[in-house]
C-alpha cells in the first residue's frame, strides 16, 4: 500500500500508471504479442568477398531477440549464415496504417509435423497483421499441435470478400461456435399442453 497525501499529485500518477498498463494489455491482447519486423543482414565482410550480399526477410516475432534468432535460422538454412559469421545491419517494426476495418487475410505457411512437412493455406479476420498471424498461432497450436519455431510463413495478403476461400472469412457469423443447447426452448409449459409441470406440489393420496 502507498501512503498518499491530501493532495491530488499521488492519485494523477497513479492514474495515468493505470491507463497506460490498461492500453498496454490491450494492444497486446489485440495483436496476441506478435509484430513485424524487416530485418536486413549480411555475412561479416572477409579478404575474398569485401562486400557481401544483403539479405531482407520480413520476420512475425514478439520483441526484437526472437526476430533476430528467427532471422539467422532461416538465413543459416538459405544461405548459411549464421549468427557467428553473419550481422544484423538493421531492424525496424513494420506498424501498420489502417487498423479501424476489418479485413481478410490470407497466410501461406508451411509448418513440420511429427511425420512430415506440410504446406497450408489459411484466412483469417482481423484488423491488423499482427492480429491475424497470432491467430494463425493459436490456431496451429491447438488443431495441429505445432509449435512456434516449427511454423514458416512464406506469404501474406489482403484478400478481397469476392475473393475469399474460407467459410470464416466469407461471413463473419460463421465465427461463432454452435452449442449443442442453443436450440431448447426457455419457456414455460402452459398448463393445457397436458405434460407435468416440475413447479406443481406432488398430489397426496391416502
Amino acid at each position: 500500500q502507498l501512503a498518499c497525501p491530501l493532495d491530488l499529485g499521488c492519485h494523477s500518477v497513479a492514474l495515468s500508471a493505470l491507463s497506460g498498463l490498461v492500453e498496454e494489455m490491450s494492444s497486446s491482447t489485440v495483436n496476441h504479442g506478435i509484430h513485424t519486423y524487416d530485418i536486413v543482414g549480411r555475412h561479416i565482410p572477409t579478404e575474398k568477398n569485401p562486400k557481401p550480399q544483403l539479405y531482407k526477410m520480413r520476420i512475425f516475432a514478439n520483441d526484437e531477440v526472437m526476430a533476430k534468432s528467427r532471422f539467422f535460422y532461416f538465413l543459416s538454412k538459405l544461405r548459411r549464415v549464421k549468427r557467428a559469421n553473419g550481422q544484423v545491419l538493421s531492424i525496424k517494426e513494420v506498424e501498420e496504417k489502417n487498423t479501424s476495418e476489418v479485413k481478410n487475410y490470407g497466410i501461406w505457411l508451411r509448418y513440420n509435423s511429427r511425420s512430415n512437412t506440410t504446406n497450408m493455406y489459411k484466412e483469417f479476420r482481423d484488423v491488423s497483421l499482427n492480429g491475424a498471424v497470432g491467430q494463425l498461432y493459436n490456431q496451429m497450436a491447438s488443431l495441429h499441435r505445432a509449435r512456434f519455431f516449427s511454423i514458416q510463413i512464406i506469404k501474406t495478403a489482403v484478400v478481397a470478400n469476392e475473393e475469399a476461400k474460407r467459410p470464416t472469412s466469407t461471413s463473419s457469423w460463421a465465427r461463432v461456435s454452435s452449442s449443442p443447447f442453443s436450440t431448447a426452448s426457455s419457456a414455460p409449459l402452459s398448463p393445457s399442453s397436458g405434460l407435468p409441470s416440475l413447479l406443481a406440489a406432488p398430489a397426496l393420496t391416502k
